[in-house]
């Protein structure tokens, strides 16, 4: 039996994170080729790609779940106040919000080292923003390669703002956060704001991690 002119021939395939759209028929018995799309950050199921996870299964390449957004940077941590060489940690975390108080980031390391964070930044307005740190000690801060805070000093907790930059919705800007802690204490914030965002931490849901 003959399939009409926009009736289903194929259904829709999920591999990886990437949708393979349903195929329709062109009315004289061909599918028409098939369409497949990247679901980005989110896994995808028969139906679609997802937009939301339960946990980080449902995200793909280094992402993670948090609460509802697959995202984050991909971390590298270093037991020396250099974050050069090899990491002795790597891992994905949500956002940069940290309050070390004196406690090592992990077994193996002491109160004091470096960390990178590294990925892309997507903003969802058009607009101008104002990327923000507030860290003790040091900070140095890139957008797409442009350095935009380098307080590569020991000090108590301190904020510093880059010059405003405009963003276009929708579109991932390259970002890499290097940071030092040299003793007891020690904290770090990325943060972000522009006029339709307050000021905050930068959350999951507009990073994602970079590749190994």
């Amino acid at each position: 039996m003959s399939v009409p002119s926009g009736g289903s021939c194929a259904p829709g395939i999920c591999t990886r994170g990437r949708y393979t759209l349903a195929r329709t028929c062109n009315g004289a018995g061909t599918c028409l080729p098939a369409v497949t799309v990247s679901c980005g950050k989110y896994q995808c199921n028969p139906q679609g790609c997802l937009t939301m996870c339960a946990d980080d299964n449902d995200c793909v390449t280094a992402s993670i779940c948090g609460v509802v957004y697959c995202g984050g940077l991909r971390g590298e941590y270093f037991v020396s106040m250099n974050p050069t060489g090899t990491p002795k940690l790597v891992r994905t975390d949500p956002s940069v919000n940290f309050d070390f108080a004196g406690v090592p980031v992990a077994p193996g390391f002491n109160v004091s080292f470096s960390a990178r964070w590294t990925g892309t930044v997507t903003p969802r307005f058009s607009e101008t923003f104002v990327f923000s740190t507030k860290a003790d000690d040091g900070v140095r801060l890139w957008i797409d390669n442009q350095l935009l805070i380098d307080d590569w000093k020991i000090h108590s907790s301190q904020e510093n703002a880059g010059v405003p930059v405009p963003l276009v919705a929708g579109m991932p800007y390259e970002i890499t956060l290097e940071y030092f802690n040299a003793a007891v204490g020690g904290s770090v914030q990325l943060l972000w704001s522009s006029p339709s965002t307050p000021k905050q931490v930068i959350p999951i849901r507009d990073l994602t991690p970079a590749l190994p």
